[in-house]
């Protein structure tokens, strides 16, 4: 054991000053990161740094929504039962996420920018299957004003990734034009323009 300490004290010996320094704040933040309630704080925006524009599929690739998909029903903070149906004739941004994943809390101020300005014409649905209360005093607490809603049943085939965040941009005939796993930025030009052309303002 003496031999190993002796190892690691002449290791560090070699090492300048800046290195050593670099050291510490490495493994400091290693540290942060096992800690859940830091891990929470640290992450998100980490992840915002890296995030990049969704892309739309390529032409021919699109899903296309069935009848029973649209009649697949998520619950309103209220407690009003909203189908896909209800939002037929809007382009329809669909979002899975919950207020404990890290990537889904890098991404929420990117969606809130394109709610703010596209919210009148575009219909977004961000579903979680956490309590009401837990999602309000999350909203609350981050200042956010999205449209979310509870998920009761369980979404149609067509929406499962088995990961968090997942969306799904749905044009007015039914198609899946695009489709991401993981966090991104929805608040860049090409979503923008994706959302003007499938809403026939471009």
């Amino acid at each position: 054991m003496k031999k190993v300490f002796d190892l690691i004290r002449d290791h560090y010996r070699r090492r300048s000053r800046f290195a050593l320094v670099f050291d510490i704040l490495f493994y400091t933040f290693i540290l942060l990161l096992i800690i859940p309630p830091t891990r929470r704080m640290i992450l998100p925006p980490l992840i915002r740094l890296t995030t990049v524009q969704a892309r739309e599929k390529q032409p021919g690739t699109a899903t296309i929504l069935q009848p029973e998909d649209y009649s697949w029903q998520v619950m309103s903070p209220d407690g009003k039962m909203v189908s896909l149906n209800d939002h037929r004739d809007k382009v329809i941004f669909l979002n899975f996420w919950a207020t404990w994943c890290p990537p889904c809390i890098a991404e929420m101020p990117s969606i809130e920018t394109l709610y703010r300005d596209y919210g009148d014409r575009i219909a977004f649905i961000l579903v979680t299957h956490e309590e009401i209360a837990v999602v309000k005093a999350f909203l609350e607490k981050r200042d956010l004003d999205l449209p979310v809603y509870i998920q009761r049943y369980a979404a149609p085939g067509i929406f499962s990734t088995g990961a968090i965040p997942a969306t799904f941009i749905i044009s007015r005939e039914g198609r899946v034009v695009l489709e991401k796993k993981g966090a991104a930025k929805w608040d860049g030009i090409k979503t923008r323009r994706l959302l003007e052309k499938l809403s026939g303002e471009a």
